[in-house]
């Protein structure tokens, strides 16, 4: 006997002929519900029950647990015999169609979307703050030894001139800058204002990134720390996807370019991508990097798997391990080979 599941019921057959079946609801959303949970490589609830107390044979590898994988024909189990009509089909597959589609704008995606915004937001306030000290520092150069970071941009979105920022602040003494016109300070305070709401808009994200990285994939956001985890899931095209990739991919997410010069043209193969950001890869000796990057990945990974499949937080003791390699190789001598290409640079210098 054969339990064969069609997407109006499960069937227990032999020889040509149903024995036993268990039909689902006529209704399009409970079919689509169980033909998503087929498609996902889930054992349904009337699997399970049919194969219950008997050794069946199973025509699908996601049924292997259950029974032992053959070949049968099942085309005498047609829809029609038992009171299925096909426009029960399209609808739902429509509904199938539908759950897949919120299944891929997940949370995951989500955070995708917000790191993504991050880091731009990062990298335009960078960019701007730039361009508002050069620019304002024609006027008033001396501002930068006594205001910084965002009461910089603060004081001249106010207060524009500098005679109103002295006044307010309190400085004394004369500059060397130059006067400006009123129109180029009302370009100077309306840069200065956007600068502001960038930073207030990085701000608010990262707070929410943090926030709802902890609640989606805590055990890779305490291992990797919220952001990175985010851009590292991003870059890997979601959280599933990641739980899928060996630990020497997630070492090198983000170094693609420098792989391909390796395999390629024969440069030296990178050690670490996207992963570097952590702060006890790039805190260690250079010689010690690629180390504890492998290590940090293959934790990285477990932590991503355990994510995935919503098992226990244990991301604590994830990050304890990582954090005592770290510890092990800032006091351990570097690999021999560093140790050797280190001898014959002092030997070719002394020559």
């Amino acid at each position: 006997m054969f339990i064969a599941t069609r997407w109006f019921g499960v069937f227990l057959a032999d020889e040509g002929k149903v024995v036993r079946s268990t039909l689902f609801p006529k209704d399009p959303a409970e079919i689509a519900s169980r033909l998503f949970a087929m498609q996902k490589g889930r054992i349904l609830d009337e699997e399970r029950s049919m194969a219950q107390g008997r050794k069946v044979n199973v025509l699908e590898s996601r049924l292997e647990p259950i029974g032992r994988m053959v070949m049968e024909d099942t085309s005498f189990i047609q829809a029609s015999t038992f009171g299925f009509r096909e426009q029960l089909l399209k609808d739902a597959l429509l509904m199938l169609a539908e759950l897949k589609s919120k299944e891929e704008t997940g949370a995951d995606r989500h955070l995708m979307e917000a790191i993504a915004t991050y880091d731009a937001a990062e990298e335009q306030l960078n960019q701007l703050d730039l361009r508002l000290h050069s620019w304002y520092g024609l006027h008033y150069p001396e501002l930068g030894d006594f205001l910084r970071g965002m009461d910089y941009s603060k004081a001249v979105s106010t207060l524009g001139d500098r005679k109103s920022i002295q006044s307010e602040h309190g400085l004394q003494g004369i500059s060397i800058g130059v006067d400006f016109i009123q129109e180029e300070k009302e370009s100077l305070m309306t840069l200065a204002a956007g600068i502001l709401y960038l930073s207030d808009l990085a701000q608010k994200t990262g707070d929410f990134i943090d926030r709802r990285s902890m609640e989606e994939f805590p055990n890779l956001s305490k291992v990797l720390g919220p952001k990175l985890a985010c851009r590292i899931v991003k870059t890997a095209g979601g959280l599933e996807r990641l739980s899928s990739f060996p630990a020497g991919t997630v070492q090198l997410i983000g170094a693609e370019k420098a792989l391909f010069r390796h395999l390629r043209k024969g440069k030296r193969p990178p050690k670490h991508g996207l992963i570097f950001q952590h702060p006890l890869v790039h805190s260690l000796p250079r010689e010690q990097r690629g180390r504890i990057s492998r290590f940090l990945a293959a934790k990285a990974v477990i932590a991503a798997r355990i994510d995935r499949f919503h098992g226990n937080d244990i991301g604590d003791r994830l990050k304890a391990e990582v954090e005592k390699r770290a510890s092990e190789l800032r006091n351990s001598p570097p690999p021999k080979r560093h140790q050797a290409q280190s001898e014959r640079k002092m030997v070719a210098k002394r020559r």
